[in-house]
């Protein structure tokens, strides 16, 4: 049998006549499963040999590397190997240019992998390629059978061949000339044998043969690095700098920078810092352009990728809403329900690309009438190369591309950056004059469970001071604010954290929007800053601001005072991923606690520590809290505060959760401490952690 692996479909064609076969793909394209048959794949030819052709997708869509695994696939379901052929030939793709076209020469496959060769250089640089791929499959080491010099006339072919064969340690097993006898061949459609049988080339294609069946010996893969090719085949040596790369070795190498420098980069997009850092994946940057295109209420997003992929997201949009209801009975105000549809590509799509199932995609959308389509890719689009940018509208119904390839373009929050970067792009009008008392809030988290309650606690504020929200950038927003999103005289970050800072660069950047110098407030101080800056930015009467903030500022101290009774000298440890952590600090501060350690764990979001109590406070960074409990122990608090799951400690000390997100204003810090208060005067326990110490004694007895 002789299987075909090229796209072309043209290895058997001279042992059928000159006439091309069915390929496989073509087979599986318009064949159902339950038709399958090994006899409809399979064409007999010149001397009873059994061909197979690969083939591959239209040229430029799809991926030819996956038909070549679909190939091999459906061979061995329908027992290629239960044939009984007496020899099975690969004659696969020179470049081993993917997985895919590698599949031929793996251990299950073949047991002999013989390379043909001319003496140019590129054609060398293949087979020194295929030597490497080899290697990426080589169980046992011996399974190269040699050289085949497909001669090309050239100066100097045959020493370049010579060097490069002694230098990888492969014997030469023919020397096949260039001869016009191939072209005759090819034009009668038959193979040399067939049509010239008494050629002096016929003759070294027999010997060849019997080589290649007559017990060859096997050599092992040495292949040349490409330095030690380039001085074996041109007599050149090659001097390559790495100055550069070891630089950004030892730059990664290095703790994470504390400086609030933002990273804009060279590739005219913002990116996340697992991308800026190469850290390992934080999710899946789909799924992060799928939560932030979601928000937009009136649009719809097409996941192109299988439907698994759209699945996921749904749920990972969703999970919060659903957790907190069914755990908790909270119902989440602004709880969102993704409008997701996927294009479902499978197999065949993967092999022959999936542009015209997603412009079909496109066009039963529209019929919906949304105000704009997102396209998001999934890794398989990304993999097999489809073009979404070529399917970009700005009609009626904008159809706005985002191509994240799953994970291929980074992390969770690069898609989310991504993806607020495209919508802002493709829909804010620029030309839209601002109202001066009008404000945008940029970069809420939408799926916490405090979201809409912190959302509220600002606008409260912003009304109370003659102010109005024109846009919330972006949680449950319709297309027809983000397009007037410049009618707002200033704009508010809810978080300074990498994405907020990354996200307010953007639009500064790109629509010269002004921001506010202070992000969301929370705790006491940072709620007074922000209200008295907010008056001096819109020129609002002081007395107007003072009076605002005189009755908050009373019932804090009021409550401080009450707590401080419980609280006083309470020893606290706090462990944690947040980097901003002000309001916790400083409630600490007021309520005369005694701060043992800060210990802040490397975290996926955030890049750097800050505080303006920072010469008061122990801290320690890069902190690892596994197999510190000894450590944690010894420094005896009262309270130990974490993002960490801390209940190894039982009922030693007090344990209590930080929130990610906390709530803004000056009292919700004040109901955290208000927690701990009630644990203390009331000598309450934990009562879950006991549940360990229970079921042993009960599965002990029981066992007993």
């Amino acid at each position: 049998m002789q299987v075909g692996c090229d796209p072309k479909h043209d290895s058997t064609r001279q042992l059928l006549n000159g006439h091309p076969s069915v390929t496989v793909l073509e087979y599986l394209r318009q064949v159902t499963p339950d038709q399958y048959s090994f006899e409809d794949i399979v064409s007999i030819g010149y001397a009873g040999v059994a061909c197979v052709e690969a083939g591959g997708p239209e040229p430029g869509v799809g991926c030819a590397g996956r038909g070549i695994l679909s190939t091999f696939s459906l061979l061995e379901s329908l027992g290629v190997r239960t044939q009984n052929y007496d020899l099975i030939l690969y004659d696969v793709l020179g470049d081993v240019v993917c997985g895919g076209f590698a599949v031929p020469i793996r251990n299950e496959y073949a047991d002999v992998v013989y390379i043909v060769t001319s003496g140019e250089f590129m054609s060398i640089y293949s087979a020194n390629n295929i030597l490497r791929g080899v290697t990426h499959f080589n169980n046992s080491k011996h399974r190269i059978g040699g050289l085949i010099f497909n001669q090309r006339n050239i100066e100097g072919e045959n020493e370049r061949v010579e060097r490069f064969a002694n230098a990888v340690g492969l014997p030469i097993l023919a020397r096949i000339p260039r001869s016009n006898e191939f072209a005759i061949a090819e034009r009668l459609g038959k193979t040399l044998i067939d049509c010239l049988p008494d050629s002096s080339v016929t003759g070294l294609m027999r010997e060849l043969a019997v080589k290649i069946t007559d017990s060859p010996k096997r050599y092992e893969a040495n292949p040349l690095s490409e330095s030690e090719l380039e001085q074996v085949v041109l007599g050149k040596v090659v001097n390559r700098p790495h100055s550069f790369l070891n630089q950004q070795t030892e730059a990664f190498e290095k703790p994470l920078i504390k400086s609030t420098r933002l990273a804009t980069s060279k590739l005219k997009r913002i990116v996340s810092k697992n991308v800026l850092y190469q850290e390992p994946l934080h999710g899946c940057a789909y799924c992060g352009a799928v939560s932030v295109s979601s928000q937009v209420s009136d649009a719809i997003v097409i996941s192109h990728g299988p439907r698994s992929c759209a699945h996921m997201a749904y749920n990972a949009v969703t999970s919060a809403g659903r957790r907190l209801y069914n755990e908790r009975g909270i119902l989440l105000p602004n709880q969102v329900q993704p409008n997701i549809v996927s294009t479902d590509k499978d197999e065949n799509i993967m092999v022959f690309g999936g542009t015209e199932l997603l412009k079909s995609k496109i066009e039963e959308c529209k019929k919906r009438k949304p105000s704009a389509i997102f396209v998001i890719s999934a890794c398989t689009s990304g993999i097999i190369g489809d073009e979404l940018q070529a399917l970009k509208e700005t009609d009626d119904i904008p159809v706005i591309p985002i191509e994240t390839d799953g994970d291929i373009a980074g992390d969770y929050m690069q898609g989310a950056l991504m993806a607020n970067s495209e919508i802002a792009l493709n829909l804010v009008d620029s030309q839209v004059n601002p109202n001066p008392m009008l404000v945008n809030i940029i970069g809420e988290r939408s799926f916490y469970k405090n979201a809409e309650d912190n959302f509220k606690a600002v606008e409260k504020l912003l009304i109370q001071l003659g102010l109005r929200i024109n846009c919330r950038y972006l949680s449950n927003t319709p297309v027809s604010q983000i397009r007037e999103m410049k009618k707002a005289n200033l704009n508010i970050q809810a978080f300074t954290d990498y994405k907020g800072r990354m996200l307010r660069n953007f639009f500064e950047q790109n629509f010269n929007m002004p921001f506010f110098d202070m992000p969301f407030p929370v705790g006491f101080f940072e709620t007074a800053v922000f209200v008295r800056k907010l008056g001096e930015r819109f020129h609002i009467d002081k007395e107007r601001v003072e009076t605002l903030l005189s009755a908050e500022t009373e019932r804090y101290f009021e409550r401080v005072g009450q707590l401080k009774q419980t609280l006083k000298d309470r020893r606290i440890v706090i462990i944690l991923y947040n980097r901003d952590i002000d309001w916790l600090l400083e409630i600490i501060q007021h309520l005369e606690m005694t701060l043992v350690k800060v210990c802040v764990m490397n975290s996926c979001s955030e890049d750097h520590f800050h505080s303006r109590y920072l010469e008061d406070t122990p801290v320690e960074m890069h902190y690892e809290m596994r197999g510190k409990e000894s450590q944690i122990r010894a420094w005896k608090p009262d309270i130990l505060l974490s993002t960490y799951n801390a209940s190894e400690f039982g009922d030693e000390f007090f344990t209590d959760s930080i929130p990610y997100s906390p709530d803004n204003g000056m009292f919700g810090v004040l109901d955290i401490a208000e927690r701990w208060a009630e644990i203390f005067d009331n000598s309450l326990h934990e009562g879950w952690k006991a549940d360990e110490k229970y079921f042993n004694w009960y599965f002990g007895t029981f066992k007993k």
